[in-house]
C-alpha cells in the first residue's frame, strides 16, 4: 500500500499457530508501508519472519488544538500485541524482520511470552516532544511470563527496550547492539519478582 493510511496490515483475534511471512526465500518478504499499525494481535499465538516495516502513520492521541498551541502528539507501532504469545525473528536465513523509519517498534502488553530475535531496528523516532519512541516495549504482564530479546541490532533510536510494570517475568536481553541512542538502551521500571538477565550487549 502506498501513501494509504490504513489502520492494520494484519489483524489477529483469538487465533493460534499463525505464520506471518515466509523464510523460504528473501523474495517472500511481506512489506508493511504507510500503516498506522503493521500487525495487531489479541489473544493469539503467531510467528513473524521476513517482514519489513517502514514509514508508518501514527494515530493522534488527542484532538489537535488550534495554533499556536503545539500539535497533538501521535503514537503508533509496527507490531502491537495484547495477551498474545509471539516469536518475532530468528537465526535462520530470511527469518529476521526489519523495522525502519517508524515512530515505534513492538508493543507487547499483558502477554505471557515474547521472543524477539536477530531483528534490525533503524531510525525508530518521532518528531513529537511529548512522546518518546521505543523499539520494544513489554508491559503489564500480570500472570508471569518469558521475554527473550536477543541479538537484535538497533541504531538511531530514542529508547531501545523498555520493560515496565511486569510481575513474575523471566526477562533476558543478550547480545544486542545499541548504536546512537538518545535516551536509554534498556530501561526497566516497576517490575516485581521474576528474573532479569542483561548480558553481552554492546552500547555505543
Amino acid at each position: 500500500l502506498n501513501t494509504q493510511t490504513a489502520e492494520y496490515g494484519v489483524e489477529l483475534f483469538n487465533v493460534n499457530f499463525i505464520k506471518i511471512g515466509s523464510a523460504a526465500s528473501a523474495a517472500d518478504q511481506n512489506k508493511f508501508r504507510y500503516l498506522r499499525t503493521g500487525i495487531r494481535a489479541q489473544n493469539s499465538t503467531y510467528i513473524a519472519y521476513n517482514n519489513d516495516f517502514s514509514n508508518n502513520f501514527p494515530t493522534p492521541v488527542c484532538s489537535s488544538p488550534p495554533p499556536p498551541a503545539p500539535p497533538c502528539p501521535t503514537i503508533g507501532w509496527a507490531i502491537w500485541n495484547t495477551t498474545t504469545r509471539a516469536t518475532i525473528g530468528g537465526y535462520s536465513s530470511n527469518q529476521p524482520n526489519n523495522f525502519k523509519d517508524l515512530s515505534n517498534g513492538i508493543l507487547h502488553e499483558r502477554g505471557t511470552f515474547l521472543n524477539a530475535l536477530n531483528n534490525n531496528f533503524t531510525n525508530i523516532t518521532t518528531p513529537s516532544t511529548f512522546i518518546t519512541s521505543i523499539a520494544i516495549f513489554t508491559k503489564d504482564f500480570n500472570q508471569g511470563g518469558i521475554v527473550t530479546l536477543n541479538d537484535n541490532d538497533l541504531k538511531d533510536l530514542e529508547i531501545g527496550f523498555k520493560h515496565q510494570n511486569n510481575f513474575k517475568v523471566d526477562y533476558t536481553a543478550n547480545g544486542n547492539e545499541f548504536r546512537n541512542f538518545k535516551n536509554n538502551g534498556i530501561y526497566g521500571l516497576q517490575n516485581r519478582i521474576g528474573t532479569h538477565l542483561v548480558s553481552s550487549n554492546d552500547f555505543n
